[in-house]
């Protein structure tokens, strides 16, 4: 462990919630700091590195955190890039309100999976709570059940539904391919069936290298 090297960043997710408390100062809301349903800021981690041929915990890794800061349900689809900026790889994460989700980006793309094991996220559908009175403590704490966000769409959130599971296992096809994009920055010609034709998508590189964009969504 005391080779191993990672960087670690810390995303805030933020809320497209309604306020009806705030007003805007200017007619363009993108210029104010209103809470409103708007298009929003994407999350960047500027930069990532994975080691695709060290051992689990050996070798370099980046680890990366997603914080709903809001008692509402929030969905973050999460994209991977490569460093010409070519999207590869995109999965949803559900938060429940004041939800907390790390990822490895080493699970993702050397052990093909998103948050091996993780509680929490990994349903939907057995974390239910009432919202707190108004004047209570808790209403700072806890969280509103999972349909209390109306900007999320219900039938993302029943069971079997796009959002009732965390991602899990990856196709091995694919993450070949984008092992292989992060790390020649070619795309294979017969990956997936995409129409890429070794493309060049990126960089050369000994360890994977690309970045990732982070954005709120309904579904």
């Amino acid at each position: 462990m005391a080779n191993m090297a990672k960087r670690h960043i810390t995303a805030i997710l933020l809320t497209l919630a309604i306020s009806q408390a705030v007003l805007a100062q200017t007619r363009n809301n993108d210029d104010s700091c209103d809470i409103t349903v708007a298009p929003a800021a994407t999350l960047l981690l500027p930069l990532f590195e994975v080691n695709l041929d060290a051992a689990p915990g050996a070798g370099e890794t980046t680890i990366f955190t997603v914080t709903n800061v809001t008692a509402a349900p929030q969905i973050a689809h999460v994209t991977i890039w490569t460093d010409w900026a070519y999207p590869l790889l995109t999965f949803n994460l559900f938060l429940t309100g004041y939800d907390v989700q790390a990822i490895n980006l080493y699970d993702v793309l050397v052990r093909n999976v998103v948050a091996p094991g993780g509680p929490g996220t990994s349903s939907t559908n057995s974390f239910i709570s009432p919202r707190a009175p108004e004047n209570s403590v808790g209403r700072f704490s806890t969280p509103r059940s999972n349909l209390s966000n109306p900007n999320i769409l219900a039938e993302a959130l029943i069971e079997g539904g796009s959002c009732s599971n965390l991602p899990g296992n990856l196709p091995a096809d694919l993450m070949d391919a984008v092992r292989t994009a992060l790390t020649t920055g070619l795309y294979p010609a017969n990956a997936s069936g995409t129409g890429c034709g070794n493309s060049r998508i990126g960089s050369t590189h000994t360890n994977a290298i690309g970045y990732v964009t982070i954005d709120a969504v309904n579904t």
